[in-house]
């Protein structure tokens, strides 16, 4: 799914001349792009591994495979941007519980350090520590997927209020 994702991307920004514009809420659009670099071979990921005692999951290792981290949903008139680091970028971001793989505005993307299937993605402020971290709940190929579906709108902070609503049934 994730090398899906990354395609449809491509294929989007391709069409536009590497600028697509974007929803960013409160009734804002934007032009903005992304930079994506040479995905690594698989060795290159298993020496990470072993060097680091860090079994990365399944579909954080597609990732790595299709691009060797990246920067998302860029724009020129703002600073703000999404970035997932390279595998260089990673190495001093290894702890015993976790790793953090890139940053969002002032917050930083972990992975837990579990066991492979059970690795789930969270949020913490740079200037917090790990304690205080947000657990999503939800696999990086979850996380990534609804980042790109939301354009790069932290889509994990929206509230959800009920409305209620009637329900007209068809006889």
């Amino acid at each position: 799914m994730v090398k899906k994702t990354i395609k449809a991307l491509k294929q989007r920004l391709w069409e536009n001349n590497d600028v697509i514009e974007v929803y960013k809420g409160n009734g804002e659009v934007g032009f903005v792009t992304c930079t994506f670099y040479e995905g690594l071979v698989e060795e290159a990921i298993h020496q990470f591994e072993q060097k680091h005692t860090y079994v990365m999951p399944k579909d954080y290792r597609e990732f790595l495979k299709e691009t060797n981290g990246c920067r998302l949903f860029e724009s020129t008139i703002e600073e703000k941007s999404i970035v997932l680091y390279s595998l260089e970028d990673l190495e001093g971001q290894c702890s015993e519980g976790c790793m953090i793989i890139g940053t969002l505005n002032d917050k930083e993307v972990l992975l837990r350090r579990e066991e492979a299937s059970e690795h789930s993605v969270i949020i913490k402020s740079k200037y917090e520590p790990v304690e205080q971290a947000v657990n999503l709940h939800m696999t990086f190929e979850q996380w990534f997927d609804r980042l790109i579906m939301s354009q790069g709108n932290l889509f994990w902070t929206w509230s959800v209020q009920l409305i209620p609503v009637r329900i007209k049934r068809f006889q």
